[in-house]
């Protein structure tokens, strides 16, 4: 995306409906890929698809340590970030490339909900 992470609502009003698939291709190895007959939302605005993604030595700090550790056992994590709130009006893949040495693991995924101070299961 050249930099970019918006992506006007009506590029979605464009494909809604019909067997076409769009891939965003943003930073760092991630991208979104989003098909027309996914798009239910009406009257979709424009969204943010920029993800940020923690590392060792530039960890979020969204998250309470003490929160992880009580779901991961003190197991390895990456924390991911989107920018945008709230529903996107469609079904959204996001695709995130790890390191080699993390092939054949298995992930789960979590949100973590800042209200209770704890990370709810999503899939």
């Amino acid at each position: 995306m050249n930099g970019a992470s918006t992506v006007p609502g009506d590029v979605f009003e464009s494909i809604k409906g019909k067997d076409v698939t769009i891939v965003l291709e943003m930073d760092n190895g991630i991208s979104w890929s989003i098909n027309g007959l996914a798009v239910t939302g009406d009257e979709i605005s424009d969204i943010n698809f920029n993800v940020t993604v923690g590392t060792e030595e530039n960890p979020l700090n969204t998250i309470p340590v003490e929160v992880i550790n009580n779901v991961t056992r003190e197991r390895s994590y990456v924390n991911i970030s989107l920018d945008y709130e709230g529903e996107f009006g469609m079904a959204a893949v996001l695709d995130v490339d790890f390191a080699p040495e993390t092939a054949g693991l298995v992930a789960n995924l979590f949100y973590y909900n800042p209200a209770y101070n704890a990370l709810q299961f999503i899939c």
